[in-house]
């Protein structure tokens, strides 16, 4: 009895330092699920668009920031072409949500603040918010 439990720890150990490397066997799945992958890189970008309330058009650029797989923080500034002698910029802080991540469609709203350099007008900073639908033409396609 004494020999052969001496036998079976021998053997134990023996096979525990000669078989260090074994690991189970992977399971192969018939059908793998793809996951999403990030794009974890920061981009510039550019801005064109419409003010409908004072009806002037303005140019801009904005950095993206990944949040993760499907938000985006991006702070811009637009510079706003105006008919008379004043000038008008906007800096704002928004966030974008591209509900597929292939896809070219985005959505999202922000902060914004303007600054209005005029003789008229007495307050000069203006607070707000911004609400975002656009295209990114960042595709296969291009």
């Amino acid at each position: 009895m004494k020999r052969q439990l001496i036998l079976g720890l021998t053997v134990f150990l023996l096979t525990g330092l000669f078989v260090d490397g074994l690991m189970a066997q992977r399971r192969v799945r018939r059908f793998p699920k793809p996951r999403p992958k990030a794009k974890q890189a920061a981009a510039i970008g550019i801005r064109v668009g419409n003010d409908f309330d004072n009806e002037q058009l303005f140019a801009g650029g904005h950095f993206v920031l990944p949040l993760g797989i499907f938000w985006k923080f991006a702070p811009g500034a637009e510079y706003y072409f105006t008919e008379n002698d004043s000038s008008r910029y906007q800096f704002n802080g928004d966030f974008l949500f591209k509900p597929t991540r292939n896809g070219m469609f985005y959505f999202g709203g922000g902060v914004a603040m303007q600054l209005l350099n005029s003789k008229e007008l007495n307050e000069q900073i203006d607070f707000g918010g911004n609400l975002i639908v656009g295209l990114d033409l960042k595709s296969p396609f291009w």
